[in-house]
């Protein structure tokens, strides 16, 4: 993990792909979009299922590996009414419940996917547009406010490393003075090329999370190397 020092206290970034408030005890997580894959079968797609699954169990290990009292979730927990399924109902209902007896709550607020997703058969607890609470925003959209620390996702950020022979595409965290945005969480979601001018850079690897700097480009004969 990397802790980062902001005026309104300390973020850790995970690995995970996570961002937890130490001094809250609430664990942030953004774009999971569960049941994509199911989805995808609906509209006759043949692609593996199992992702979603495997989302819920590493978040609810994110969790409780760092004592978290509260899970936020910044929208588009799920990508599309079509993928929520009678299974994936029960399945979220029961990670849930496990949450819950280890004393962790679960919050989602409501992105762009969710637009037509009822909740009714859910036990989440839903918040449409941002959420304040004393220093902070709690949104699925990018945005600033001044004297606040927004906290977002919906970008699916990443940055490209490397040349043309051995470029990759790793997500990452973007930290500027009044947002943080966070990294897609989902197994089976993409990520974009994100404008980080004005951001502090930090990418994910397997295991860590790291400060990246933009290598200068010099210029050689008229080229750039």
């Amino acid at each position: 993990m990397t802790s980062v020092l902001t005026q309104f206290g300390s973020l850790l970034l995970l690995p995970s792909k996570t961002l937890f408030l130490p001094d809250k005890q609430i664990l942030l997580a953004a774009d999971v979009h569960l049941g994509k894959a199911e989805t995808f079968q609906a509209y006759g797609v043949p692609v593996p299922s199992g992702h979603s699954a495997r989302d819920l169990s590493r978040l609810r290990e994110a969790a409780i590996g760092c004592n978290a009292k509260t899970i936020f979730l910044l929208g588009d927990f799920f990508h599309a009414p079509e993928g929520l399924t009678p299974s994936l109902v029960s399945e979220v209902n029961e990670w849930i419940e496990s949450l819950l007896h280890e004393g962790i709550s679960v919050t989602l607020i409501v992105g762009n996917h969710e637009k037509r997703v009822s909740f009714s058969s859910l036990s989440l607890t839903i918040h449409r547009g941002p959420m304040a609470a004393g220093d902070f925003i709690f949104d699925h959209h990018p945005s600033e406010t001044a004297g606040r620390l927004t906290f977002a996702g919906h970008l699916h950020p990443r940055v490209s490393i490397g040349g043309k022979q051995s470029r990759l595409r790793l997500p990452c965290f973007l930290v500027s003075e009044r947002q943080v945005i966070l990294p897609a969480f989902g197994d089976f979601t993409g990520g974009a090329a994100t404008d980080t001018r004005g951001f502090d850079v930090y990418v994910v690897t397997e295991n860590s999370v790291e400060k990246w700097e933009e290598p200068v480009m010099k210029k050689r004969r008229g080229r750039y190397f």
